[in-house]
């Protein structure tokens, strides 16, 4: 089981139910239930945000799109498997968060979120 790290965000609140047409398993509905709340709960913006899958969701976040570990706002888990973390991804794409799918590797296994600033790159 992943751990869940982040940043402290504004705003949290109870996150909505939501509709998945697949099966979801127990690891991606903590997820997303995690991620939505820690991006607003009911009140979320979801084009403020980007999501992506990461084999290492670290460098991704804090190199590769330079968001601030100490300031911005930023999310991260572990799935148990790439697919869980790519369907994850998808999930929130579809609700309106910039990215896309397609990055990462076979041990691509983490979903990570950030809020999108001035000085983050996407």
């Amino acid at each position: 089981m992943g751990q869940v790290a982040s940043r402290a965000a504004t705003g949290r609140g109870l996150c909505a139910a939501y509709d998945m047409e697949d099966y979801v398993t127990t690891k991606q509905q903590q997820i997303i239930t995690a991620f939505n709340a820690y991006m607003g709960g009911g009140n979320i913006r979801y084009n403020d945000w980007y999501v992506g899958v990461a084999a290492d969701p670290r460098e991704r976040l804090f190199n590769d799109h330079a968001v601030n570990e100490q300031t911005d706002a930023w999310i991260y888990d572990a799935c148990s498997s790439t697919r869980e973390a790519r369907e994850v991804e998808q999930y929130f794409i579809g609700q309106g968060t910039r990215g896309g799918p397609g990055g990462g590797d076979a041990n691509t296994k983490s979903v990570y979120a950030y809020r999108i600033t001035s000085r983050t790159v996407e």
